[in-house]
């Protein structure tokens, strides 16, 4: 299986417009993930019983860890506008197959949303975009700026909200000599609710005008951490 690239942002924002012209279910799936960070299955698994106010209870599918993911305005935005359509339904991603309509509720599948996603990447970049392009996608942006994830998090685990210890410098994808420098070994550290009340703002994404911070700016002395776990992406 071929490995999925990250998207730029610009990217991001183009792949959910085709994918809302075709499937709003997996263009919310593609932007919601680009806030949560979440593995395919533990995503396409949430049903609206795991959502309490302003946080997502999971217990990840591949770790059998149970995680409680803050969760910030855009994520919630969508949420609560899937929940408002279709109101009887168990799942955020709910599959209306024609197959299951007289079977129990179930998510739509690992395999429609990645050809989904791939087909809409294939519209829009030479880059081979699947389920893990999302998630990687917030990792790489965040990483632009200047957010480093350490594993002090979650419940005293070493967790994270995409599932790897400091999620950022994974996904940026830098050259060697980049991820050796000392710009990411010297960055403050912040916490998972902070990570998750960063909204990727705009049609699915970060505005274009959107600038990498300096590391010093994150989780400062002094600093406002309340404007900090605010802070617009």
């Amino acid at each position: 299986m071929a490995k999925t690239n990250a998207p730029t942002l610009e990217e991001a924002a183009a792949i959910e417009k085709v994918l809302r012209y075709r499937n709003e279910t997996y263009a919310d799936a593609w932007a919601l993930n680009l806030n949560l960070a979440l593995r395919i299955s533990d995503l396409l698994a949430l049903t609206y019983k795991d959502v309490a106010g302003t946080e997502i209870r999971i217990t990840e599918g591949k770790t059998k860890k149970a995680r409680v993911i803050p969760i910030n305005e855009k994520a919630r935005e969508i949420i609560n506008r899937r929940r408002a359509a279709y109101p009887k339904d168990v799942f955020l991603f709910q599959s209306r197959s024609n197959r299951v309509k007289n079977l129990a509720a179930r998510p739509v599948t690992r395999e429609s949303a990645s050809r989904a996603f791939s087909e809409a990447g294939e519209m829009v970049t030479d880059k081979n975009i699947g389920t893990h392009s999302a998630r990687k996608c917030r990792g790489r942006a965040l990483w632009e700026r200047g957010v480093t994830y350490r594993d002090n998090i979650q419940n005293a685990e070493p967790q994270q909200p995409g599932g790897h210890h400091d999620v950022p410098r994974y996904y940026a994808r830098r050259s060697e000599s980049d991820l050796r420098s000392e710009h990411l070994t010297t960055r403050g550290r912040v916490d998972e609710k902070m990570y998750n009340n960063i909204n990727l703002v705009g049609p699915a994404g970060l505005p274009a005008s959107a600038r990498r911070t300096h590391h010093h700016a994150v989780n400062r002395p002094g600093g406002d951490s309340k404007r900090q776990n605010l802070m617009p992406l």
